[in-house]
């Protein structure tokens, strides 16, 4: 069964937050366009720069794991019958 949007930003915490304070932006009362594109862009990039470490850290999971599953088959302790 599918994740709601929720369910899977709250394994996302740090980019749940992000978004969240974009979607501020988007309610707050701003007078000027020019203070509401430049709030948005440093929250977009921000946003960007969490994404991409969101998925760094996801891969690393991957790689290491599957790296600690070989390294078990490839070492398992030998029995020596005497």
């Amino acid at each position: 069964m599918p994740k709601t949007i929720e369910e899977r930003l709250d394994a996302h915490p740090e980019l749940k937050a992000q978004l969240l304070a974009l979607l501020k932006l988007a309610e707050i009362d701003i007078k000027w366009a020019d203070e509401v594109e430049e709030r948005t862009v440093e929250s977009v990039r921000s946003l960007g720069h969490q994404v991409i470490q969101d998925c760094a850290a996801q891969q690393e999971k991957k790689i290491s794991k599957s790296v600690r599953s070989i390294t078990v088959l490839r070492f398992r302790p030998v029995r020596c019958v005497a």
